[in-house]
């Protein structure tokens, strides 16, 4: 009876992990399906091989009496238990699955990432795991403690934690009678299925198919008026139209972004190309869409920009070319992902971020940033004392990066930072007019990417599911062709933002079915709009005015989903997807080939 106890304790600790995600994933779709329990089983199904591989680690752990050798098997049974752990951790934090990219990426970040979580969140994150891991050890001991005290050998109560193992696969996915739904198939996955998914977008490009394909899509070209005066580009993190009364229709935590969008151009239909600050940047600032490279998360884990370092047709370089100075603000850590030599390298003049002394004295937060308040003051700061002249401002906030930590109450709350960070926005504009800045100048302000949170009913109800992935507010304030408020429906993204801008300083306006221009003298609407995804990395997601597809990247083998498409726009799609990801790689192997050469 001891033993029979033991091990139930034992199968208990071993599956919380993954009956925490199971339920969480339930509690998720449930709704999206309309069915109950069917999410919850089919994440069972999928984490049962994981348990049966940790039981099986530890078996041979138990049983092998060469010391070193067992131990290397406990040490891979625990490393595997807490990578489960970790994944429900970041699934439960990020609404995201645990990528070994990321570990990469974002680890060197960790230690100091964290300790802007409350603590009860650092209890769970770092103490929670250890107490588990010790739980299992001694669970174990006591296991073979029992089968010694009845004269069965360890090895018998160990295998039948194995063969308990086998029937709980066995039993679960004889009984599982439901096919996956395909755009609910990644949550169900574990997170190695995961990562072996994801691992598509690393596959890269025969030779055959780089030496000889071009982008289908031939750009349309029209001369229109120039317009000079100063531009201001406020990219707010993880603004998201579910946090808006007027753009999702929900929340009301930004009145101040709602009134000023009313009284100005409104996009109630904007789409983020991607699902990183590093996505949004390229999309703002260099107008071309953030398809990155095959195997770009290696060397480091980061994009750091792959493929669009140098690019002398940047928003900023044009700018410069047409006299303006260029100023890249930021109050956060410019070390991260390359972000400062990136934006000098594609033509700001000036780069400010974390360690300028104008931030000195102020708290700080994720990613080393001071406050919202601090980057709006150092704004006004620089209009003042450059009236007169030509300058393009591109501002990057960092103060609603996750988890939300509001510094006017020292509280950690989504709802309340999202407050602090929308009077900011109003403190903004509510200066530029008394600076009467506005008399020449323009603002934008829009968000990087949606916000690393769950999705909500109220959204997928009025969006779509796969749209709510994407949907960000944008405004533009002092735009002369648009001397009156209005809302626009139409369906916009980033680079269409970026590109009208392009067109206002340069005098021409270059357009093609997926870059259009949102605003000014010459409005285009895209036919398409792409976003790069962040729940399933190896895919992007296209959306047009009545159908919605998603490519797979997988090199030569991409394939497209999405029965609303002709069969002549699904290839079309496929190759300037294709095509744009060599053109990168390529920019990007001549660059590395010029470090290597320099050094």
């Amino acid at each position: 009876m001891v033993l029979v106890k033991a091990l139930l304790v034992f199968m208990a600790w071993l599956l919380l992990p993954f009956m925490v995600r199971a339920l969480l994933v339930e509690l998720r779709v449930a709704n999206l399906i309309d069915e109950r329990w069917t999410s919850f089983l089919q994440v069972i199904i999928n984490d049962s091989l994981l348990i049966l591989a940790i039981l099986i680690f530890f078996y041979f752990g138990t049983n092998i009496r060469n010391v070193p050798i067992a131990v290397i098997f406990k040490i891979g049974g625990v490393s595997l238990y807490l990578l489960s752990v970790l994944d429900v951790l970041i699934y439960i934090s990020f609404v995201q699955r645990l990528n070994f990219s990321d570990i990469l990426k974002y680890g060197g970040y960790a230690g100091y990432y964290v300790f802007d979580f409350e603590i009860e969140r650092l209890v769970v994150a770092v103490f929670v795991p250890i107490a588990l891991v010790i739980f299992a050890f001694l669970v174990l001991r006591r296991i073979e403690y029992a089968a010694r005290s009845l004269s069965w050998s360890g090895k018998f109560g160990s295998l039948l934690t194995i063969l308990l193992a086998f029937s709980l696969t066995t039993a679960l996915t004889a009984t599982a009678n439901v096919e996956p739904r395909y755009v609910h198939h990644r949550v169900y996955q574990n997170f190695i299925g995961h990562n072996l998914m994801v691992y598509s977008e690393f596959k890269g490009y025969s030779r055959r198919l780089s030496s000889n394909i071009e982008s289908p899509f031939i750009s349309n070209c029209v001369s229109v008026t120039k317009t000079n005066g100063p531009v201001i580009i406020y990219m707010v993190e993880s603004l998201s139209s579910y946090h808006s009364n007027l753009f999702g229709g929900h929340n009301n935590w930004t009145p101040n972004l709602d009134r000023i969008a009313e009284n100005n151009l409104a996009f109630s239909s904007f789409s983020a190309n991607g699902f990183t600050t590093e996505d949004g940047e390229i999309a703002l600032l260099t107008t071309q869409l953030p398809l990155y490279p095959p195997k770009s998360y290696f060397g480091g884990g980061s994009t750091t920009f792959q493929g669009y370092w140098e690019l002398e047709d940047s928003l900023p370089a044009i700018y410069r070319h047409n006299g303006y100075e260029t100023y890249f603000l930021t109050t956060a850590d410019l070390e991260f992902s390359s972000t400062g030599d990136w934006a000098e390298s594609i033509g700001f003049k000036s780069v400010e971020g974390s360690k300028s002394p104008y931030y000195e004295g102020f708290p700080r937060s994720a990613f080393d940033a001071a406050p919202d308040e601090a980057l709006v003051a150092r704004i006004l700061d620089l209009v003042q004392s450059k009236e007169g002249e030509k300058y393009f401002i591109f501002a990057k906030t960092a103060t609603s990066h996750h988890p939300y930590f509001d510094p006017s109450t020292g509280m950690h709350s989504e709802k309340l930072t999202m407050r602090y960070v929308d009077e900011q926005i109003g403190e903004l504009v509510r200066k530029l007019n008394g600076l009467s800045y506005f008399e020449g100048g323009r603002l934008v302000i829009t968000g990087d990417h949606r916000a690393m949170t769950h999705i909500k009913e109220f959204e997928v109800v009025r969006f779509g599911y796969d749209n709510s992935f994407s949907r960000i507010p944008a405004v533009v304030v002092g735009d002369r062709n648009h001397n009156k408020p209005e809302n626009i429906s139409t369906g916009f993204s980033q680079v269409d933002i970026s590109n009208a801008l392009r067109g206002q300083v340069s005098g021409e306006i270059c357009s093609d079915p997926v870059v259009g221009a949102a605003f000014g003298e010459r409005v285009v609407p895209p036919k398409y709009i792409l976003h790069r995804r962040g729940d399933r990395r190896n895919q992007v997601s296209i959306f047009k005015e009545d159908g919605t597809g998603v490519i797979t990247l997988d090199g030569d083998d991409t394939w497209f989903a999405g029965i609303e498409f002709s069969e002549q726009e699904q290839a079309n799609i496929l190759q300037f997807v294709n095509y744009q990801r060599i053109v990168t790689e390529s920019r990007h192997a001549s660059r590395y080939t010029a470090q290597i050469s320099k050094d």
